[in-house]
């Protein structure tokens, strides 16, 4: 037995030799890490990853502190009462870059020149992430970023210069899109558009408006900036909108709706809902659901009422979208845009139409609404009725509280027994484990009263 065994064992060897070549080749690849995978199995991936980051942690910590939702048990309650902390942060930053951010940047890196028509899609939707982003925290590593082993630890950029680079990201991505001749298009892969390349050249624009609407503050002439990028093609309706689309599968569902359904630890803010019950506001009914017979209340700001009204249909659904930017926002977006050049015509027809296209939005129709909010003229037009709007037309996006701190509007207080309201967020605790000469050069990287570059006062 010995013997057979220890041929057995010479014949195996010499069979492991002389097939080598076939060893290598076929066996010792994992067919579950490949060395290259096509555009088209990146992408959605990539769109999946970020709109749950995006829809999931970002938004839902934002509209906490915008107080359309109040915290009312374990994290939240803690993010209610303003204790954000570099591990709240933690997972949602990882996420950012590690999945998203870096897999959009192997898009626009594989596609080239060869196929700008991904890259195009890929630079759109790393312009969002790197806005959203920065907007979060000011400083963070951007020019650095992506590298991975050749590069673990990356300077961060000034928010001023991130800003510029979204510029050219949309402005490249507007070229790539229109692009003659692209070796690789997407098509069915595309979860957001289906390979629609004009409403990504829309979106495109429509995110331009809002880079330079946020900079305004500190570049005036931005607001000139932000109704060229418009007038240069942005939605032609709601219908156009930038969405995430989820089903009612297990593993699709919408990130609002699977947070509430499985820990629950939210409940809608007192302030927005006074401020829609105070304007009969019909939205609503899809914004929230009533706490009882008595109709919707909403939690205050530092006193959690776990009997509040839920969060509704509108995002507290499986199939509910997430919205990245809409042609509501672009229709606000011009209207503050327009009053701040002094074109007051102009601000009132777009500020009138953002309000109407909302209601459309959400399959309500209320003529006494829209007579008593939808009807400004040149006379009464104000920032803070085109801001006030915009808040409750963009419930749960954090575009909100973005433009909270550079108008102040809608006048929020602060959650009791605190002084003032967040501006920033903390950096995260990675940060500081895995980049410390880098983090460490920050000015008051924990400080979430700290104010970011566009948010001048």
């Amino acid at each position: 037995m010995r013997k057979s065994f220890l041929l057995l064992s010479v014949a195996g060897l010499m069979a492991l030799t002389a097939c080598n070549k076939w060893v290598d080749t076929d066996i010792n690849i994992d067919p579950n890490n490949p060395k290259d995978v096509p555009l088209e199995l990146i992408l959605p991936g990539a769109q999946a990853a970020w709109s749950y980051t995006y829809g999931g942690d970002i938004c839902r910590y934002n509209s906490v502190i915008t107080q359309h939702h109040g915290g009312v048990d374990r994290q939240h309650l803690g993010i209610d009462a303003y204790n954000i902390t570099e591990v709240d942060v933690n997972n949602s930053w990882e996420s950012s870059y590690s999945t998203a951010m870096n897999e959009f940047n192997i898009i626009i890196q594989k596609a080239g020149t060869e196929s700008p028509h991904y890259a195009g899609v890929a630079k759109v939707l790393m312009a969002h992430a790197v806005m959203v982003t920065t907007d979060l925290y000011g400083d963070i590593p951007f020019s650095d970023a992506f590298q991975l082993s050749e590069n673990l630890k990356p300077g961060y950029d000034k928010q001023e210069d991130i800003y510029a680079a979204i510029v050219t990201l949309l402005t490249e991505a507007a070229t790539d899109l229109g692009a003659a001749e692209s070796m690789f298009s997407p098509g069915g892969d595309d979860l957001m558009y289906g390979g629609d390349l004009a409403l990504w050249t829309s979106a495109a624009n429509v995110l331009l408006g809002r880079a330079y609407l946020h900079t305004a503050n500190v570049n005036s002439g931005d607001y000139a900036k932000a109704l060229a990028a418009l007038d240069n093609g942005g939605f032609s309706g709601s219908v156009d909108d930038l969405n995430m689309f989820y089903t009612t599968a297990s593993t699709e569902q919408n990130p609002l709706y699977q947070f509430v359904d499985q820990r629950g630890d939210i409940r809608m803010g007192k302030f927005f809902i006074d401020l829609m019950n105070g304007l009969n506001d019909p939205r609503i009914a899809v914004f929230a659901v009533p706490a009882d017979t008595t109709g919707y209340r909403g939690s205050p700001a530092g006193k959690p009422d776990i009997s509040a009204s839920y969060p509704g249909v509108a995002y507290n659904a499986p199939d509910a979208p997430i919205p990245f930017v809409t042609y509501v926002e672009q229709k606000f977006i011009e209207a503050e845009a327009a009053l701040e050049s002094g074109d007051k015509p102009r601000a009132a027809t777009a500020h009138n139409e953002a309000v109407t296209a909302s209601l459309e939005q959400w399959g309500v129709s209320d003529a006494a609404y829209l007579a008593a909010n939808a009807a400004e003229t040149d006379a009464t037009i104000s920032l803070e009725k085109i801001m006030t709007q915009k808040y409750i037309a963009l419930y749960y996006q954090t575009e909100t509280w973005t433009d909270w701190r550079r108008t102040g509007f809608p006048a929020l207080t602060p959650s009791d027994g605190q002084s003032k309201i967040p501006t920033r967020w903390p950096m995260s605790q990675s940060e500081r484990f895995y980049n410390a000469d880098n983090y460490n050069l920050l000015s008051n990287p924990i400080d979430i009263y700290a104010k970011v570059w566009w948010d001048a006062d």
